[in-house]
């Protein structure tokens, strides 16, 4: 089994009954787990920020970019959208401010779901929001 640790701003597909166990700490971040059973293709992600606030730059460490490009590297290795399953975690508020005005988390969250659902892709699972951070594990072999 490979066994390998999802940085933030990064992104990871794995195909071809290649079992991996991927491990992740998350507070405001969030997480995007996808699969597609039929092509045994599954892909991470892990993302700091909604969007790039203006500042162009295609990062992994927003979540635009980090939940477009995981799905393209996916159906790359030969998964399709209509069979994508998705888990999404994270988006807790670990940020304390004193207008309450910054939200990150749950803007992260929110977008993760708005995405999914634009492009017909079931959520079987999401653990998002609260106030403490998560540590979640991928096991592609379960």
């Amino acid at each position: 089994m490979i066994a390998w640790y999802a940085f933030p701003s990064s992104w990871k597909a794995c195909c071809y009954k290649i079992a991996s166990k991927n491990n992740n700490g998350l507070g405001s971040c969030v997480s995007v787990m996808l699969y597609d059973e039929s092509a045994k293709v599954y892909g991470m992600n892990h993302y700091l920020l909604p969007d790039d606030a203006g500042t162009p730059g295609l990062s992994g460490r927003y979540g635009q970019y980090a939940i477009e490009t995981l799905i393209t590297k996916m159906e790359s290795q030969g998964a399709a959208r209509l069979r994508m399953r998705a888990f999404v975690y994270g988006g807790a508020e670990v940020l304390q401010t004193s207008t309450g005005l910054r939200k990150i988390g749950e803007k992260n969250s929110d977008l993760a779901i708005q995405m999914l659902q634009q492009y017909g892709i079931k959520i079987l699972e999401r653990d998002i929001g609260g106030k403490q951070g998560r540590k979640i594990t991928f096991n592609t072999e379960t």
